[in-house]
């Protein structure tokens, strides 16, 4: 593991590098996460219908790891997750 030994430092070095196998890997250990949250924002948006469709959801929330693996060159290991 890494210097840190934090599985989430790793993910995010491995897709700041631009490895796609460290954007699954963080689907698969942080995606129920990351579906909760954007299920939160979608009822606070009262997108209650989106929050019904589960593929939807499942869609979005993918979506929403594309972003962090896109933005993941600014992780900054260490701080706020």
């Amino acid at each position: 593991m890494g210097a840190t030994d934090d599985p989430l430092d790793e993910l995010m070095a491995g897709m700041a590098a631009g490895d796609p196998a460290f954007l699954f890997a963080f689907v698969e250990e942080y995606g129920p996460k990351v579906r909760w949250i954007v299920r939160s924002i979608l009822e606070s948006m009262g997108r209650h219908d989106l929050v019904r469709d589960g593929d939807e959801l499942d869609g979005l929330t993918l979506d929403a790891c594309w972003v962090i693996f896109d933005r993941a060159d600014g992780w900054a290991p260490g701080a706020a997750a």
